[in-house]
């Protein structure tokens, strides 16, 4: 039995002191180095992300559960006026007070926080955006906010604005002018044709689209338009139609071809009625005749007379 002084317990027991206090001090310094690390180790994924989210080309923020904003970046802030911490700490109820509760934007964050995904289009300060919210989950699928995104497309607002306008001006001359104004596919299908159209055939729009040009034509007619198909590329003609009620007109036509990546497409055309003008030719021509008769009578009568 080994007998151990009171010295040398104080001893061993002092080792023992140390070495368990070398050992926590070195754990503790390890898992400061570690703690320490993984602070850095944020704080650079933080930067990451602050700087990925304000190269979004738009708006970004986070809310709570209770649509309190928690995080919020965007690209176009300053356009706007807005300090992104001014909006941190507030709830989407006080950045719209006067649209009231039943607003457009509120109503949206309210519904994603319910679970849905939304999409809306909504103006602020005189920019339109195209927004999207979608519910904001715990890793255990429990909702605890709302993510959202918007996009600026006030130009795009704009663009289209502009080409609707464009659209309709078309339209509306399309529909008013005074000429008929078709397109036909490359067999000689009616796809289109305006109102004048329809005043001058007799047939209603949905009648005339889908037949074929010649049934309109006069049978003596029918080579000549075979001709003008036959060089689409501009083509200048005149030719006769029989309308519904089978009157016989004049058009004057003119079309030319579409072309689409240098394929041909469809043909255009207008036609403007010179029936008025054909029929007064005619009538000139026959007085021309008339009075050249007449004059060859006189002048026979005057030959064959034996007085001056």
């Amino acid at each position: 039995q080994i007998v151990v002084s009171d010295q040398q317990q104080i001893d061993l027991n002092s080792q023992y002191l140390t070495m368990v206090g070398g050992f926590l001090s070195e754990l503790s310094l390890s898992r400061s180095n570690e703690l320490k690390a993984l602070q850095e180790q944020m704080l650079k994924l933080e930067k990451r992300l602050g700087f990925l989210l304000r190269q979004i080309p738009g708006n970004f923020w986070v809310t709570d559960d209770k649509l309190r904003i928690t995080m919020f970046a965007g690209d176009n802030l300053e356009t706007l006026g807005i300090e992104a911490d001014d909006i941190i700490g507030k709830t989407v109820y006080e950045l719209y007070p006067s649209r009231g509760p039943n607003s457009l934007p509120i109503t949206m964050q309210e519904k994603a926080l319910q679970g849905q995904s939304v999409n809306f289009i909504m103006g602020h300060l005189g920019y339109n955006f195209e927004c999207r919210i979608e519910p904001f989950r715990d890793e255990l699928g429990n909702i605890i906010g709302t993510l959202g995104l918007a996009f600026d497309i006030t130009e795009r607002t704009k663009a289209n604005l502009a080409l609707t306008e464009s659209e309709e001006r078309f339209r509306d001359l399309f529909e008013n002018a005074a000429d008929i104004i078709f397109t036909l596919d490359l067999k000689g299908n009616i796809i289109s044709v305006n109102r004048s159209g329809e005043l001058l055939t007799g047939f209603t729009r949905d009648m005339l689209t889908g037949m074929p040009i010649s049934e309109l034509i006069a049978p003596w007619g029918k080579d000549k338009l075979k001709q003008a198909f036959t060089d689409l590329n501009e083509t200048n003609f005149e030719i006769e139609i029989i309308d519904r009620c089978g009157k016989l007109k004049h058009l004057d036509v003119r079309t030319r071809l579409i072309l689409k990546n240098g394929k041909p497409v469809e043909v255009q055309g207008n036609a403007r009625d010179i029936t008025v003008q054909k029929k007064a030719q005619m009538e000139l021509k026959l007085s021309e005749e008339r009075l050249a008769e007449s004059e060859a009578r006189l002048r026979a009568l005057s030959e064959a007379s034996f007085e001056g």
